[in-house]
């Protein structure tokens, strides 16, 4: 079904296990609870579809494009995203375990509540994405923008953030222990009762940082790495 015509297509629950829908035009349409693990799904134009909780494990999505789609609750576990285009897309709830995300474009979307254990975000655009109470351990970061993001509450242990933009994010009881930071941007981020416990901060820009961590005064984290 190479370059397959599905505009607004009813697919709810189908069963499209390995299916071949590389550059495929489902904008639109009704995949809620779809099984498409293992699908080629690279290119394919997926805009304002319906996808809450169907499973694409597995499946190949670099270069889709997914903005506005509605997934909640949807399985994208070992998915390779690379380059995708998922812009507000909903997200909350998802489980993104060891999906590739590089260079994907996930600004505004919502991933409240997801899972992405050990997930590769290098160089991802999450910039006012929201992801609170999401779940990040072990996750690669580096590079990646999460400037004006919400991650109130959000577990980051020993997610690697290196270089990252965190500018003006909110960081308000987020779970840093353990977390690399080196050389990342936390111009004006809020970190109140964040957990900073044994996180890597050398050479971040605390500019302008503020509200107090749970894990050590705001004065005593600008002395610890002589920012601030």
């Amino acid at each position: 079904m190479t370059n397959a015509i599905l505009r607004g297509a009813q697919l709810n629950t189908a069963n499209l296990r390995g299916a071949n829908l590389h550059d495929a035009h489902l904008d639109h349409a009704d995949l809620t609870r779809a099984d498409l693990r293992g699908a080629d799904l690279r290119g394919a134009d997926v805009p304002y579809a319906f996808m809450t909780s169907a499973d694409l494990r597995n499946a190949k999505l670099q270069g889709a494009h997914l903005d506005v789609t509605q997934a909640s609750c949807i399985r994208l576990d070992d998915v390779d995203l690379t380059g995708a285009t998922m812009f507000g897309m909903n997200l909350t709830g998802a489980n993104l375990t060891r999906a590739e995300l590089r260079d994907a474009n996930l600004r505004s979307a919502n991933l409240r509540s997801a899972l992405l254990k050990e997930t590769k975000l290098y160089r991802t655009d999450l910039t006012e994405a929201r992801l609170q109470s999401a779940k990040l351990p072990g996750a690669l970061l580096i590079e990646t923008t999460l400037n004006k993001a919400m991650l109130y509450r959000a577990k980051f242990i020993h997610a690697n953030l290196l270089r990252a933009n965190l500018t003006d994010a909110d960081l308000t009881e987020a779970d840093l222990t353990r977390a690399h930071l080196e050389d990342a941007d936390l111009i004006h981020a809020d970190l109140t009762r964040a957990i900073l416990t044994d996180a890597d901060l050398t050479d971040a820009d605390l500019t302008g940082v503020h509200g107090e961590p749970a894990s050590e005064t705001l004065a005593q984290l600008c002395r610890r790495i002589g920012s601030c």
